[in-house]
């Protein structure tokens, strides 16, 4: 009996063991299990930080993409506007310059009009004058003199010269037409309107004659 109990002792010391082997080989299976995990969790967290960074690399290389596209973008519409500027400049510039083209060539036909029309009044004012000044002039200096006096008496400045019957005879004929020339001659008329203008010329070539006349060069 004793060995019975021994023998069952041992069998159940045995099975005690084997099932602390098997609870021991379970655990450690577990903390292998546990261990496993914990390496394959650490490697999925690794492979998304991975795919978080390649992910964020991406979308910053797009961006980077982006903000490069949209410079070049501003830059060529920077680029269109300055064009565009310049064209129109150039168009504002080049319209300016043919409209003052048109103007100065305007000006030009409208001072040739008012030179031309100012001629022909004094064409017709030499034409009014010249036959009583030359019939005048004919008729002898002292005639003439007489005549220029009477008719178109010279306008100076505070005064109006008289003619005297003295002045026009012998030897003070010659000091009478040189006195005349000064008060007809155009620059030193009161008077500035184109009639008289033309006139005290025509006078004043008359005189020229005169003076020539009397100093026998005609």
């Amino acid at each position: 009996r004793d060995r019975a109990d021994g023998r069952e002792q041992a069998r159940l010391a045995q099975a005690a063991a084997s099932r602390h082997a098997e609870e021991a080989c379970k655990r450690a299976e577990e903390r292998k299990q546990a261990a496993n995990e914990r390496v394959d969790r650490a490697k999925h967290a690794e492979e998304e930080a991975r795919k978080r960074a390649e992910e964020a690399l991406r979308h910053a290389e797009e961006a980077r993409k982006g903000v490069e596209e949209a410079r070049r973008r501003a830059d060529a519409a920077r680029e269109a506007e300055s064009a565009r500027l310049r064209e129109q400049l150039k168009r504002e510039r080049a319209e300016r310059d043919e409209a003052e083209r048109k103007q100065a060539a305007n000006d030009r036909v409208e001072r040739a009009k008012r030179e031309e029309d100012r001629e022909n009044e004094m064409e017709q004012i030499r034409q009014r004058f010249q036959p009583e000044l030359q019939a005048a002039f004919t008729r002898g200096v002292a005639s003439f003199l007489e005549h220029i006096y009477a008719k178109h008496p010279p306008t100076l400045a505070g005064t109006r010269p008289q003619l005297t019957s003295e002045a026009i005879t012998g030897e003070n004929l010659r000091g009478t037409v040189k006195k005349a020339s000064l008060n007809y001659h155009p620059d030193r008329q009161v008077r500035a309107d184109l009639e008289w203008s033309v006139l005290s010329a025509e006078i004043q070539q008359l005189l020229n004659r005169c003076k020539d006349k009397l100093d026998g060069r005609t």
